[in-house]
């Protein structure tokens, strides 16, 4: 249920897949990911769990309201 923010390991390719309340989250997810395409943030800290290198990791975001 938790968003995938971030960019790939292929060049230029980023991904912005949302999860829960998509709608609620669009505008902030757009500017996050317009920042990261513009090279202004890449690193910024709202994508930092959320980014796709986490599968690969373990780092999984905790799901605490998942039944």
């Amino acid at each position: 249920m938790q968003a995938v923010l971030g960019e790939t390991d292929m060049p230029n390719v980023s991904v912005a897949v949302s999860a829960y309340k998509g709608f609620m989250t669009s505008p902030a997810v757009g500017h996050i990911m317009a920042a990261i395409a513009l090279n202004e943030h890449s690193d910024h800290p709202a994508v930092a769990p959320l980014h796709p290198r986490r599968f690969a990791t373990g780092d999984l975001v905790p799901e605490p309201l998942t039944v």
